[in-house]
């Protein structure tokens, strides 16, 4: 609960952020979206559901390799 307080000022910059990543590469998984944005995994999935939610992002049907060699899906911006 005190996480999502603290939170609660930095959305806007980091859905921006989590969104100009989308939008610059065509496409990501949730850990290239880490990688880009310099954001740690529970900043950013957390932002890709938001933005799924606005409409502004979805999962595509495009799969990806983890570095762990787990399947993940790509998002893209909308």
């Amino acid at each position: 609960r005190d996480a999502a307080v603290a939170i609660g000022p930095h959305l806007e910059r980091l859905e921006a952020a989590v969104l100009a990543a989308l939008r610059a590469s065509g496409g990501l998984c949730a850990h290239e979206v880490e990688a880009a944005t310099g954001l740690g995994g529970s900043t950013v999935r957390p932002r890709l559901v938001a933005l799924r939610g606005k409409g502004l992002a979805r999962q595509s049907e495009r799969r990806r390799q983890t570095p762990s060699g787990r399947s993940a899906a790509v998002w893209e911006a909308v």
